[in-house]
């Protein structure tokens, strides 16, 4: 197991390594704008899941694939060799947390599954397995090398990646085009800064009605706007929570008040704000455990 701490410049892409072993790879990432291989990414050296902590625009390099939306709502999958293609949303830079296991890892939890589940490139991250994965980083973060139990880790990781393809492997039929481009934009629009407040300002802008817009919504995703929405303010506000306090981060995620945000938190995350902050370098303890 190692930790580097490698010294690279401010827009230079920087993989930092926060757990290895010959099982598992689990490292932070983060790239600026400014840098050439923002837009033209080398490839990916292993097969690794990926979880965004910013939003940009992503896309598998090869001809006519299509550019997706990725932020912490999602989680991204890379076969090893494979090349994307990426731009950014308000100039802002990329930065993730992944996730590598060798093939037959990936094999054990996908079944017959791993080819089509990894072909689909992008997956809906619940908001149980973000939250998992973010303290199982933080705690690598800030946990002494020489503290850190490999069995631990390994055994969270594993039941936080069983959680994330269990929904995944059973899929969701073809969709009609016009309704995924039209939730691609909606995405879009909706991770920029000056993202429309309203669904009626928003639906005026990409040119049909708050109904229809709602009815793609769920036909693409499996879940309503307002859910996908929710879910993604929380998963932006679980980093924000470790430095800021509690009512500045209900109003900066979109919570009327702190209250508001308490309760909200508590039914989707299952504790209050507060509660996973003093837990949040503490690995989750999950379902499904088992040894990689």
């Amino acid at each position: 197991m190692s930790r580097p701490s490698p010294c690279v410049a401010e827009n230079e892409p920087t993989d930092r390594i926060l757990y290895q072993s010959s099982r598992l790879t689990i490292a932070n990432f983060r790239v600026a704008p400014p840098s050439p291989r923002f837009r033209r990414p080398d490839p990916i050296s292993n097969q690794i899941v990926v979880f965004p902590r910013a939003a940009v625009r992503l896309a598998p390099a090869s001809e006519g694939t299509t550019e997706e939306v990725v932020d912490p709502t999602v989680v991204t999958l890379y076969r090893q060799g494979q090349s994307y293609r990426r731009r950014p949303i308000d100039e802002s830079p990329d930065r993730c947390d992944w996730f590598s296991l060798p093939p037959e890892a990936f094999r054990e939890l996908l079944g017959g599954h791993m080819e089509s589940t990894f072909d689909r490139f992008v997956l809906s991250c619940p908001i149980s397995v973000y939250t998992a994965q973010r303290r199982i980083v933080r705690y690598l973060e800030e946990t002494p090398s020489s503290q850190v139990d490999p069995r631990e880790v390994e055994e969270a990781t594993l039941a936080t990646l069983r959680r994330l393809f269990a929904g995944a492997i059973s899929g969701r039929a073809g969709v009609a085009a016009g309704a995924a481009w039209l939730v691609r934009k909606a995405k879009g629009r909706l991770a920029e800064a000056t993202a429309p407040r309203g669904l009626e300002e928003l639906a005026l802008e990409l040119g049909c009605s708050v109904g229809y817009l709602c009815r793609a919504f769920r036909s693409v995703t499996g879940e309503t706007l307002h859910a996908w929405r929710t879910r993604r303010r929380l998963a932006l506000a679980l980093e924000a929570l470790e430095t800021s306090s509690l009512s500045g981060v209900a109003l900066d995620h979109g919570f009327s008040s702190h209250s508001h945000f308490t309760e909200v938190f508590h039914r989707w995350v299952g504790t209050t704000p507060s509660a996973y902050r003093q837990s949040v370098t503490r690995l989750p303890r999950l379902q499904g455990a088992a040894v990689l």
